[in-house]
Order: C-alpha cells, then structure tokens, then sequence
C-alpha cells in the first residue's frame, strides 16, 4: 500500500532588504521619521519592550519634541510587515495601530539576526540620547554646549583628514561592513572616528586662507582642542545630516541661477561677467559662513556626489535626537 507523501510546508519568507539598509534608506525611512521607525520594530527584535511603559521612554510620551516617537502610521507599519514579507499585504481600513503593530510584531520571527543586533543597538544609542535629555530636563543648573562656528570649522576640517576621508567613503558603500566592523555599521566607525579627531588635544585644525570664499576667511584659521565642547557620536552624526541638507539647498540654489560649475574657484573665470549673486557667499540667505567650508571640503575631496547629490531631496531632520548614520545615528 503506497503511502502518502509528507505534507510540504511553505517556505519562510526571506526579506530582501536589511533593516540597516531599509533605514538608512531616506526615500524609504526620511530622517525625520527614522526614530519612530526604530521605536516601532524594536517589540520584534527585543522581548518586552513596551514604550509606553519602559524608562526613559514613558517619561517624554508627553513632552514636546518627542511626541513623534510613539506615533507610527498606519502606512508605515504596514510598509515594514511587506518588508519582512512581501507577499503580506497589510489593511488598515477599520483597524486601530495597536491591532497593526500587534500584527508586525508576530512577524519577528522573521528578522534575520542581523536584524536584531542592529535594532537593538540603534535602541540602546536612542535610550542614551533620552536619557542624557531626561538629566539636562531634571537639572536647571545643567549647562549646555554651545554649538560655535569655531566648533563647526573644527569638525569640518577633521572630515579633510585623510584617514576619515577613507573612512567616509567606505561609510557609504555596504559591501565593506564586514570588512570593518564585525557588528558595528561603517557609518558608526566614521562618526566615531570623527568624534575622536574632533576631541584630540593635541590636534590643530589648519584652514588656508581663502579671501574668494568670504570675508571671513581672508586669513588662515587655526583652531585648537575645544575644552568647553565634548563631541559625541550622536552629535556627529546629527551635524552631517543637517549639513548635507544645508549644502544641498545652497547648492541647488547656486546651480540654478547659472554659476553652476565653478568647483575650485568660488567665482567664473571671467569675473567681471559674474551675474548678481554670482559668489557662493551670496547664497548663504543668512546661514553662517562656516557653511561655505563645508561645501568646499565635501567638493574638494569628491564627497558630493556620495553625501548630497540626491535624486529626493530628504525632508528637514528633526532636531531632537536625529540618528541618520551609523552607531551615532
């Protein structure tokens, strides 16, 4: 008597995309949502996790500024279910976001384990952040670091180095991940990186002077180790993403009204031809003038393209607790 054959199971879905690479993608994950995101997949990758309930987390649920942590929309978590399995099509139609996010997060097992040594170290670098915030809240005697030009130089000129310029490049490509962290993100070794130059006593940031840049810059500049400002990480990493959106705008702004191509000099061959506005120092529309150096080191040393040229343009990030990249995110 023949017997049966076993029954077939269905295979298990295999997502196509990591969630590093889905949330360092902006046209998938904008910056401005990119906590949100994190806060939302992380009842999959980390048992009991309730924001809601969980310190510091429950203490800002109604605090202005990061309200948006516990807010997660319908599209968004239906968009991350199809991720782990795109044959999933998630309705929201007469359904609350809890019934959804109760729904995704059954769906963890389908995280690989990349996945969730990844959420879970974005989890504890946010957690940091709040609770460093939840200090500042609690002590009015707290003093905060001013953010100075002088500060913004410095870094600018520690991403020129050549070590953190290799760094940098490889930041961009996911193919060496393996190559330099074994579990930290090439983006977090560069924020690190470029925290570590920034904090360096013994470090001088030199910058030429450059009269065609802007006044300000009609000498050479030497900056020194900043004892009053203590660069993290985290404040890196939210630096070069307001950065790059800032560079992005002036830049379109500059190559829109026809001085588009003048890389080096800052100016047209013919000077006298320069229509009004011509000099990049005109399109500053107030801005500080630091930004100017930032946009000369990212085109100098061929950064553009990787970091600013985008086909999107990036919503503006949100200043709270930006984490954009890496282990600073």
């Amino acid at each position: 008597m023949a017997t049966a054959p076993p029954p077939t199971c269905p295979p298990v879905a295999v997502a196509t995309t990591s969630i590093e690479v889905y949330y360092g993608d902006d046209s998938k994950i904008p910056p401005a949502k990119k906590n949100s995101y994190i806060v939302m997949i992380a009842p999959s990758a980390i048992p009991g996790f309730d924001v809601n309930k969980i310190h510091p987390y429950s203490k800002f649920k109604d605090v202005k500024g990061f309200k948006g942590l516990f807010k997660h929309s319908k599209e968004m978590i239906a968009l991350e279910a199809r991720r782990r399995d795109p044959s999933i099509r998630m309705n929201g139609n007469k359904r609350s976001n809890q019934e959804m996010m109760a729904e995704l997060t059954l769906l963890g097992h389908l995280l690989t384990q990349e996945d969730r040594e990844f959420v879970i170290r974005k989890e504890c670098e946010m957690r940091a952040i709040l609770l460093g915030q939840l200090t500042l809240m609690s002590d009015p005697t707290a003093v905060r670091q001013v953010w100075t030009s002088a500060a913004r130089l410095r870094l600018a000129a520690a991403i020129g180095l050549e070590n953190n310029l290799l760094l940098f490049k490889r930041s961009q490509d996911c193919s060496t991940r393996v190559e330099l962290d074994r579990g930290t993100s090439p983006k977090g070794i560069l924020m690190e990186a470029l925290a570590v130059t920034f904090n360096d006593k013994n470090w001088v940031a030199e910058i030429q002077a450059m009269p065609e840049l802007h006044d300000d810059f009609q000498e050479a500049i030497k900056i020194g180790h900043m004892s009053d400002f203590t660069m993290t990480a985290a404040k890196v990493a939210e630096i070069l993403q307001t950065r790059k959106l800032e560079i992005r705008k002036i830049s379109n702004d500059f190559s829109l009204s026809g001085n588009g191509e003048d890389v080096l000099g800052f100016a047209e061959e013919d000077g006298d031809d320069i229509m009004d506005g011509g000099k990049r120092s005109a399109f500053l529309r107030g801005k500080p003038s630091d930004l100017l150096y930032w946009w000369y080191i990212y085109e100098q040393n061929d950064l553009m393209a990787m970091t600013v040229d985008e086909d999107e343009v990036a919503p503006i990030v949100e200043r709270t607790m930006p984490f954009s990249c890496g282990s600073a995110a």
